[in-house]
């Protein structure tokens, strides 16, 4: 009986060698840039796709000028001799990725037709917990490709938090000198920040009274709500448009004066609608958008807007250091200090978010 255990225990893991090696031949075909017609073969049914990547109710919804423009940034990014811009094109969620992008594209051009007068001149965006890049990307090139966008946008700021290089935008420098003698073109820039640090916004430049645009899409868990608490507390801020993911766990989430249970969406089949409209019942001025994105039925697909547009007497100073030299400057901006008791300032917190 030992040796037919050995016997079995074996088979079992050559099989599982096996398909292993399988998965990585496949994983190669994808990445391997010198792989033989296999990967040629795989690339130009991703092509294919690709092209057709507002097919269907998503096309329908942002338009046929958008759906066109779209195509339009895609060939460009195809015919781009980057190595960056391949390595986006060949990731396997590309077409998922870049309908949620045109998506938050569509709400952003619908606001600025809405507002023009708020929009007369150029305010930077912000594109929270960006990963690929794909929505900054897109935004850029349609604001070279659409009218309706050139000038409006003075920078794109790309916001994640990197961890030992675990973020590759290499591509960025490449776009921004492309479209660097492009009149009415933001630029790219990446700023490595956690979300949930209180510092963040006063490392991007945002106070209470700095205008700009605030995006997020596909933010998991408790990301949404503090990309909330984030744009609650910049007044400022003109626009928001968040993708709500997964549903959070853990104790309460409290937004303004709305609080939620985690525990409270455990088991429920509209677990996902229930957290997306406790979100949206904490915005301002606030709409929430179920989007025909393409994919299984369990795709996130709900969109949250809110604008403050025709908002008056919404922006107040913003929160400056007192003029006190007893004052220590590092707890005051960060609610932390690394000499703890030994340090002979006094401790005044600021009235970060």
């Amino acid at each position: 009986l030992q040796f037919l255990y050995f016997i079995e225990r074996k088979e079992m893991s050559e099989a599982k060698d096996s398909i292993n090696e399988n998965n990585k031949i496949k994983r190669s075909r994808v990445t391997d840039p010198e792989d033989p017609e296999d990967l040629v073969t795989m690339y130009e049914k991703r092509k294919i796709k690709q092209e057709g990547v507002l097919d269907g109710d998503i096309g329908k919804m942002v338009g046929e000028e958008m759906t066109q423009k779209v195509g339009t940034i895609i060939k460009k990014w195809d015919a781009m001799d980057n190595e960056g811009m391949k390595k986006l094109l060949r990731n396997k969620g590309f077409v998922d990725e870049i309908q949620e992008a045109v998506t938050v594209a569509y709400h952003l051009i619908t606001e600025i037709k809405s507002h023009p007068e708020e929009y007369s001149e150029p305010r930077p965006l912000y594109d929270i917990c960006c990963g690929k890049g794909f929505t900054s990307a897109l935004i850029q090139g349609l604001c070279s490709e659409m009218q309706i966008l050139r000038g409006k946008i003075s920078l794109i700021c790309m916001v994640d938090y990197e961890i030992k290089g675990s973020i590759d935008l290499a591509y960025t420098d490449y776009l921004n000198e492309v479209y660097s003698t492009v009149e009415g073109v933001p630029q790219l820039k990446f700023t490595n920040g956690n979300i949930h640090d209180k510092g963040l916004l006063r490392d991007l430049g945002i106070d209470h009274s700095k205008r700009g645009i605030f995006i997020g899409v596909h933010l998991c868990k408790r990301l949404s709500a503090r990309f909330v608490e984030l744009y609650l507390f910049a007044k400022g801020l003109d626009y928001m448009i968040l993708s709500p993911c997964c549903i959070p766990h853990g104790g309460p989430i409290t937004l303004g004066e709305s609080t939620l249970l985690p525990k409270s969406l455990k088991g429920c089949t509209d677990a996902y609608n229930k957290w997306a409209t406790f979100l949206h019942s904490c915005c301002p001025s606030s709409s929430m958008h179920v989007v025909p994105l393409c994919g299984s039925q369990h795709r996130k697909n709900i969109f949250i807007t809110s604008s403050r547009a025709g908002i008056t007497n919404r922006i107040i100073p913003p929160p400056v250091l007192p003029v006190d030299a007893d004052t220590c400057t590092q707890y005051y901006y960060t609610s932390t200090c690394k000499f703890k008791k030994s340090c002979k300032y006094s401790h005044v917190e600021g009235k970060w978010c």
